[in-house]
Formats: C-alpha cells, sequence, structure tokens
C-alpha cells in the first residue's frame, strides 16, 4: 500500500526539512525510550521499512533473472537465390555487351534474351535482375570507396 507524503505535514513550521525516511530513521534512534512493547512493534515495523526497496518492485524483480539476449546475425539473403538465372552472370554479360558493342541498355538486354533462347516474356525479369545486382554493386563500391560517393568534388592537393 503506498502512502502519499504531504510535504507541508513533514515541514509544518519547521526550519527543518525533512521527508518519511528521514523521520523513520530519527524514530530508530529513539526506540531505547519507548516502553517494550512499542519498541518490539516499531523494530518489526522498521524491519519491513529497511527490506522494502522502492526501486525494486514487483516487475522488475521478474527481469532479474533473465538473461541479456544474444542477438544473432540473419543468414544473408543471396540475390537472386530463387530465379533459375544467375544475377552477377546476367549483370556481367549485359555490361560487357554495353561496353565491348557500345549499345544502350535495353538492346543489350533483348540480346541476352535472345542470345539464351529466353522466352520474350522474361526480358522483365532479366532487366529486373541486371537492375538488382547494379544496385547492390553501387552500394558495396559506396562502402568500400567512400570518395566515390561524390564524383563530381575535387581531390585535395596537399
Amino acid at each position: 500500500m503506498a502512502v502519499e507524503q504531504d510535504p507541508d505535514d513533514l515541514n509544518s513550521g519547521t526550519e527543518e526539512v525533512g521527508d518519511a525516511f528521514m523521520a523513520w530513521a530519527v524514530l530508530s534512534t529513539k526506540l531505547d525510550k519507548l516502553p517494550d512493547w512499542v519498541r518490539s512493534y516499531f523494530e518489526k515495523l522498521l524491519e519491513q521499512i529497511d527490506a522494502f526497496d522502492p526501486h525494486y518492485d514487483a516487475e522488475i524483480a521478474l527481469t532479474c533473472g533473465l538473461e541479456v539476449p544474444e542477438i544473432r546475425s540473419k543468414a544473408c539473403k543471396l540475390l537472386g537465390a530463387k530465379s533459375p538465372h544467375d544475377y552477377a552472370s546476367i549483370f556481367d554479360w549485359v555490361a560487357a555487351r554495353q561496353q565491348k558493342q557500345g549499345v544502350n541498355l535495353d538492346t543489350a538486354l533483348w540480346d541476352y534474351v535472345e542470345d539464351f533462347e529466353l522466352d520474350p516474356d522474361e526480358y522483365e525479369t532479366i532487366k529486373s535482375a541486371y537492375h538488382k545486382v547494379r544496385r547492390v554493386r553501387l552500394a558495396s563500391m559506396d562502402q568500400d570507396h567512400p570518395a566515390f560517393q561524390n564524383p563530381k568534388a575535387e581531390p585535395e592537393l596537399g
């Protein structure tokens, strides 16, 4: 049962400022002067008060036995693992076709579909695979080479 402390009751007209804890502490030092039955009562009461920790309530007590959770890293999802196509080889083939023959991306993607005798409906799948690998490789370039993050930045000359 919680008891609210009224500061006006504790500090009524006196110069000394105190609280309920201090009041009980002062009382415990004066137990010698009280009758036996009063001293016995207050000793038992003070033992319970000493054992009580307002910062250690039932909810906190439930968590004291818990261990720190172990954080396991997630398994890395392989890009295109569920696809019958090898995403990395699609990207490499299309990029090489663009560089060697100087064709645009759309033409290189259609060439891939034709050269590997894929169904024309798979063009979007190949295009998606190309862009996914491109996005991953660009992101890894940014992490490996922070200087590539701002290509317009002028190099500093020492």
